[in-house]
């Protein structure tokens, strides 16, 4: 069986073939596929959007019109800070150094709006309550401003 093993990972460099099948069926199907992701993504990201605008007022950000995640920009350069308070509170988010080779992006976090709605507001209202003690929230913009 090692040896079989071993000549199989020299000669196959590709998916295992099972892998191959459920993509090529995916792919015949691209569009119910992708319909699909929309019809589920979509109001998880509404509800993203919403409680971000409800809760976070000081925070900036613009509306994805793809992808998985938002991009919040705060107030202050505390990206890495929220992280570790959200993770004691067990909430896990990614602070924008992780996706820099140089450590840089300190004022913004990726937020992904995978969770079901409900639970993507709930982790909107704890983050913006831990906030204030970080310096990543500023007073809520009047009506008029927005």
């Amino acid at each position: 069986i090692r040896e079989l093993t071993a000549v199989r990972a020299d000669l196959d460099m590709a998916s295992p073939v099972i892998e191959q099948l459920v993509a090529l069926e995916l792919l015949g199907r691209w569009d119910e596929v992708v319909a699909s992701r929309r019809a589920l993504l979509r109001p998880r990201r509404d509800a993203l959007v919403s409680a971000l605008e409800e809760y976070a007022p000081s925070w900036t950000f613009r509306r994805p019109r793809g992808g998985l995640s938002v991009w919040v920009r705060l107030p202050a350069p505390v990206a890495t800070s929220l992280a570790a308070a959200a993770a004691r509170e067990g909430i896990e988010l990614t602070p924008g150094p992780s996706f820099s080779v140089d450590g840089t992006f300190e004022h913004h976090v990726r937020l992904p709006f995978t969770l079901a709605p409900d639970e993507l507001r709930e982790a909107v209202a704890r983050l913006a309550a831990l906030a204030p003690s970080l310096g990543a929230s500023a007073p809520a913009r009047a009506a008029a401003a927005i």
